[in-house]
């Protein structure tokens, strides 16, 4: 009788989505675990049992290609939940998580990057025999983890939310037991993802401690006395450090390449989009509507680590040889731009936030597909930017969608990213930060050499090595296609995405 209670409740049927995704996720890990045989007692040489734990063993090949499909199920079902059930006005467990339209809106854009990712891995699964079914069960708590971030409404919440993304992530990225860099990368990330993880529950203790107050609403309504203090200041200062380290802003960034590099590449492409956006949503929502009359104080916070991001990588980014390495400190050049666009604290820069997030992830999403079309190659040894020598020759049609994903990320008009830096700038001029726009204009076109490497390398360098081909998978193929799509109809309707981040701005500041 309480189960049919709880759901007369329209609060708590307003929250079926994440109950949904809670049980589909136990259900397809009760699958996998039916259906897989890892530890299997197997005689050795001299005849004693012993146990096996290679990750592969005795694992049905099409496991995890299946357990993906019925992810991708789920979240396609969650997502028609979502938009079934509407918007709703309200919170839950005393107000700790927001339903109202700008979760909703953000919830549909982290699933929709969510089935993108999991479509894009099948080409990686089928080429490497990846056969662990955990991967996928670890990839939904991530993930749900990462719609609770975006509909924290309580610094408890909070730091439940990303701790549980966080914990997953240390374990997918040492997913590799076999590879040194695998376990590198998980050992890097988890102790610096522990220090940021201190940081974050250091600042909200000191802010609790003086305030008594956790829930956002309850601290607006006390910010309204205006009451600036060391300790709420000082305990700011600790969540901000907190969320730079989770967007892999400088300078703490200095583990993201180690970590792009070491983790296998469908990680590493979940790692560089999905959290990346429900993490902008949540600290616009942190600094703009809760802390903005401390705005004078985080302000310069994060025009300093904007304008370090951007320069570090800009010059980093030159002196990579390895594609992943190079990702990862493009990735932190992006973030580097949406931070310039929160710190303006305007109307106008937080929508140039928001549109670049999501152009951002749009544009990471194809780059990270391309990176995975290598693994079609039979000998699957595509580490280095000059191993794509001469690939127009191989497959002009992946190669020219791939000049447009990166002619749009270099700024080169009229592509989608030209139009994010526009905007971000537009604001930067705005707010009379004259110097930092000029500065990051610059940054802007010296970067561009080395996205314009890429071009050079695939269309114009010839290849010494024979190479092998097969069929690329259908999903990866339908990935690539769709990011295609989105950039080119961008140049002919503009107003959609535009109408979007400029919604959403508005709800996120209310």
């Amino acid at each position: 009788m309480w189960f049919f209670n709880f759901f007369n409740s329209p609060v708590n049927f307003y929250s079926f989505d994440l109950i949904f995704f809670i049980l589909s996720t136990f259900i397809i890990f009760i699958f996998g675990v039916h259906f897989s045989d890892k530890n299997v007692i197997t005689l050795s040489e001299n005849n004693n049992m012993k146990f096996s734990s290679n990750l592969s063993c005795r694992v049905y090949p099409i496991l995890t290609p299946v357990i993906t499909s019925l992810s991708i199920l789920a979240l396609f079902l969650v997502l028609f939940i979502i938009c079934k059930n509407g918007i709703y006005f309200s919170g839950l467990f005393s107000n700790s998580i927001l339903i109202d339209q700008g979760v909703f809106y953000a919830k549909i854009v982290i699933i929709g990057f969510a089935i993108c990712c999991l479509f894009a891995s099948f080409n990686y699964l089928s080429s490497f025999k990846f056969n662990s079914f955990e991967y996928i069960t670890l990839l939904n708590i991530a993930l749900l983890g990462i719609l609770l971030v975006a509909s924290s409404f309580d610094f408890i919440l909070v730091y439940l939310a990303i701790e549980l993304q966080s914990l997953s992530f240390y374990i997918l990225a040492s997913l590799k037991r076999n590879s040194v860099f695998s376990t590198e990368a998980g050992l890097k990330y988890f102790i610096l993802g522990a220090v940021s993880s201190g940081f974050l529950l250091l600042g909200i203790s000191l802010i609790y401690g003086y305030t008594g107050l956790t829930n956002f609403e309850e601290l607006i309504q006390y910010f309204l006395n205006g009451d600036l203090n060391n300790v709420i200041i000082l305990g700011l200062l600790f969540i901000i450090v907190a969320f730079l380290f989770k967007l892999t802003a400088a300078p703490f960034h200095m583990w993201s390449p180690d970590v792009y590099e070491g983790a296998p590449t469908i990680i590493s492409m979940f790692f560089a989009v999905v959290p990346k956006f429900a993490i902008v949503v949540l600290l616009i929502r942190i600094l703009v509507s809760v802390f903005f009359d401390y705005i004078t104080i985080w302000q310069p916070i994060i025009l300093l680590s904007a304008f370090v991001s951007i320069l570090i990588s800009t010059f980093a980014s030159i002196k990579q040889t390895k594609i992943k390495r190079f990702l990862a400190y493009s990735s932190i050049a992006h973030i580097g731009f949406i931070l310039l666009g929160i710190a303006v604290g305007t109307a106008e820069g937080i929508q140039g936030a928001i549109f670049y997030s999501i152009a951002y992830v749009v544009m990471t999403i194809g780059v990270w597909a391309f990176v995975l079309t290598f693994y079609s190659y039979s000998n699957n040894n595509i580490i280095y930017i000059s191993d794509l020598a001469s690939f127009y020759r191989i497959n002009p049609i992946i190669a020219i969608t791939f000049l447009s994903i990166m002619f749009s990320m270099a700024g080169v008009p009229p592509f989608l990213g030209f139009f994010s830096k526009f905007f971000i700038f537009f604001a930067t001029i705005e707010a009379s930060f004259y110097f930092i726009s000029i500065i990051c204009i610059l940054m802007s076109v010296i970067g561009s050499y080395y996205y314009i490497r890429f071009v050079k390398v695939i269309f114009f360098e010839n290849s010494a090595n024979w190479v092998v081909l097969k069929p690329i998978h259908r999903s990866l193929a339908f990935v690539l296609g769709l990011v295609l799509i989105i950039i080119a109809c961008f140049i002919f309707y503009p107003n959609i995405l535009y109408l979007f981040s400029h919604k959403l701005a508005y709800l996120l500041c209310i």
